[in-house]
């Protein structure tokens, strides 16, 4: 199949390995980040104070995510390998997320737990963030920077459109909370 002079240049960046396996990590990141706090909400809705209890955990998750950015930053900055820090803390944020999960998979509902595995995914998300910026440009040639920027966009946010879809469909067939 030949495709269109400009979709072969929009998708030009994926030819190259390094930035290809950085867009599939980045991808399954964004997707996981956009499911979350709907199950969250499904799990905690019920109950007593159940809009409070999401409130809080998700705005630890924001405010320690924001918090942690610039410091992440300086963290990152330093980092003599940036693909060494991105797989960590892709991984830490992961499993911020998985913890999160089965937390609720397994009906915590109490706000602490629940906030402080939401956190640590999202320190680990914001270090993530920056390390991924750094990294980019040094995973391809200068000419596909603005194509290989454009197509994460247009793919994260087409994910964050579709997931919360599929955190619907999720909740609906684990019937979280």
């Amino acid at each position: 199949m030949v495709l269109p002079e400009r979709v072969r240049d929009a998708v030009a960046p994926l030819c190259r390995g390094g930035y290809r396996v950085y867009f599939a990590g980045r991808m399954v990141s964004v997707l996981g980040s956009s499911v979350a706090p709907f199950a969250l909400a499904a799990a905690l809705a019920d109950g007593r104070h159940g809009g409070m209890r999401i409130a809080i955990v998700l705005a630890a998750e924001y405010v320690l995510y924001l918090v942690a950015m610039p410091v992440m930053g300086l963290v990152a900055d330093r980092a003599a390998d940036l693909r060494a820090v991105l797989v960590v803390s892709q991984l830490t944020a992961a499993c911020g997320q998985l913890a999160e999960a089965a937390l609720i998979l397994n009906g915590v509902t109490a706000v602490a737990p629940l906030a402080a595995a939401a956190g640590t995914g999202a320190v680990a998300a914001s270090l993530s963030v920056v390390t991924g910026a750094r990294l980019v440009p040094n995973l391809l040639e200068p000419g596909l920077l603005q194509q290989a920027n454009g197509l994460l966009r247009t793919v994260q946010m087409t994910l964050a459109v579709l997931g919360p879809a599929t955190a619907g469909v999720l909740v609906a067939v684990l019937d979280a909370g």
